[in-house]
């Protein structure tokens, strides 16, 4: 379960770089892109989470999946999401 959710987290931020078409089709969905995690910040990543927890709760990160033809994240996926955020934004304000 574990490595799927973390694919599927790293999918659609993959597909968002790889394909303008993608690209465009996020930000329509939502008007805005995922936040692209980079190698030498963990809060990069924190962010990237952040971004994709956000969409989640204004109903769009499954349409966003469905439009660019990835499987949605389940309820438990997306838990995961919400309780990352929680547990990591103490370290995040600490070392912004």
């Amino acid at each position: 379960q574990s490595s799927h959710r973390d694919n599927l987290h790293t999918e659609t931020i993959f597909r968002q770089r790889q394909s303008s078409k993608d690209a465009e089709k996020i930000r329509e969905a939502c008007g805005r892109l995922f936040v692209v995690a980079n190698t030498t910040r963990w809060n990069s990543t924190y962010d990237s989470i952040v971004r994709q927890r956000d969409i989640d709760a204004t109903g769009k990160l499954d349409k966003i999946c469905r439009v660019i033809g990835l499987q949605c994240f389940n309820p438990s996926e997306k838990m995961f999401l919400k309780e990352f955020c929680m547990v990591c934004s103490c370290y995040h304000f600490l070392t912004f």
